[in-house]
């Protein structure tokens, strides 16, 4: 099995454990660290860079399901020594991983709280840790949009879902198409819906009402779907597929806007926003059935988050013109379509 896609590299290692529960185990329980999942983990410590620490990411890993092979990796990196930070990591399992770590050199994070290394050095510790692991996936989500990226001819100038032309697009269908660029794309789109989760919980706690009666993803185009999937399984949230709402309007599944609860909030997954155009048309089908869109999640806007902010707040990874700042984005005006009227 390639695990090429499963570690970020650097002058450490850099995993987590969803993506490599999500290789190993698959999506049915993605928070549940099992014997199978931490095979892979120990086939990345014995044959990626020995020599360099590895950083073990926990985000989103609730229990522990498996022992026999935890036990097995953890006694073997005590015999090695080789350098091991976990990070994100909740208390509970925290206060396991340290038991089998009894007789090792373990350095607890003092700032963040919620990790610690083992056979620790003095020129590598926690902050350093943190910020190289936001420049490696960073990295990974530039090299993502990079890759995603094609050169518009004269012809083509003219995007699918809105009236903006430009000299070049961005092709979700690429990233989709990679493992090493969809996951790390995905993990990271799940960082900003539990963000936003945490927030709106606590926004219920202060109010003391419940703001709604269920909290949905959703997707309405072909690119957007998969995500839409992934994200929905990784987080553990329920989510519809529409086809094909956006951007071509062709729609198929009316069922599934038929037969929804209402009361629901619903949170859009897609691929890339220019206009919103695709946000906006799902955001007036859902008010129709007595549900609301209040949030899009993408990987990259065109256009700054706080523009949209009057129809729905709108998250993304990043935005189009950092990835590539010499691509022409423009809204033209259609003289033509006014030709003939009466003054």
């Amino acid at each position: 099995m390639d695990i090429s896609h499963l570690y970020l590299e650097k002058d450490f290692v850099y995993v987590r454990m969803q993506g490599i529960i999500w290789a190993y185990s698959g999506l049915l329980n993605p928070s549940s660290l099992e014997d199978s999942s931490v095979v892979g983990l120990e086939k990345i410590y014995q044959d990626v860079n020995p020599d360099k620490p590895l950083i073990i990411c926990f985000k989103g890993i609730e229990r522990i399901s498996g022992n026999d092979s935890l036990e097995i990796f953890l006694r073997n990196a005590k015999a090695r020594e080789r350098k091991i930070s976990f990070i994100n990591v909740n208390d509970e399992l925290k206060k396991i991983l340290i038991q089998n770590f009894q007789l090792a050199q373990i350095e607890d994070f003092k700032k963040s709280g919620n990790g610690f290394s083992i056979f620790s050095k003095d020129n590598f510790k926690e902050e350093v840790i943190i910020e190289r692991v936001r420049e490696m996936e960073k990295e990974r989500l530039f090299a993502s949009m990079n890759s995603s990226f094609r050169k518009l001819d004269v012809r083509e100038k003219h995007f699918v879902s809105t009236s903006i032309i430009a000299d070049g697009e961005f092709d979700a269908g690429e990233i989709i198409s990679d493992p090493k660029y969809f996951m790390w794309i995905c993990l990271l789109m799940v960082d900003e819906l539990n963000k936003l989760k945490f927030e709106l919980e606590e926004e219920n706690k202060k109010s003391g009402i419940l703001l709604y009666t269920e909290l949905k993803l959703i997707a309405v185009s072909l690119r957007g779907s998969p995500f839409c999937s992934a994200i929905g399984l990784l987080s553990n949230i329920k989510y519809d597929v529409l086809d094909h709402l956006g951007p071509k309007h062709k729609l198929f599944d009316t069922e599934v806007l038929e037969n929804v609860n209402r009361g629901i909030l619903y949170i859009y997954i897609g691929d890339f926003a220019a206009g919103g155009t695709e946000i906006k048309i799902a955001k007036t089908y859902i008010n129709l059935i007595n549900c609301k869109l209040k949030y899009a999640l993408v990987i990259g806007s065109l256009l700054k988050n706080e523009v949209f902010k009057n129809d729905f707040e709108l998250i993304s990874l990043i935005h189009l013109k950092e990835v590539r700042p010499e691509v022409n984005y423009e809204l033209p005006v259609f003289n033509n379509l006014f030709e003939g009227r009466n003054q």
